[in-house]
């Protein structure tokens, strides 16, 4: 018989799923905008931006750590 499982969705997958779309987005978004400025930031914006790019990510791996770990708990 084969697993339906990962088929079903529930409401919490559903928000699990806008938060790490957000989340990818942001940070697609900030890292473009580095890439895009990178020539023309002093060293001091270059950190402060570089670092608002590490922040994007992170918040991207937590929100597909807390989608994945959703997914493996709740079998949807």
């Amino acid at each position: 018989m084969i697993s339906t499982a990962h088929l079903r969705f529930c409401t919490e997958r559903g928000r699990l799923l806008d938060l790490l779309t957000t989340a990818v987005s942001d940070y697609a978004k900030v890292a473009d905008e580095l890439a895009g400025q990178m020539s023309i930031l002093s060293p001091l914006a270059y950190r402060r931006k570089r670092l608002e790019v590490e922040g994007a990510r992170i918040d991207a791996q937590n929100a597909r750590d807390a989608l994945f770990t959703h997914r493996k708990e709740h079998g949807c």
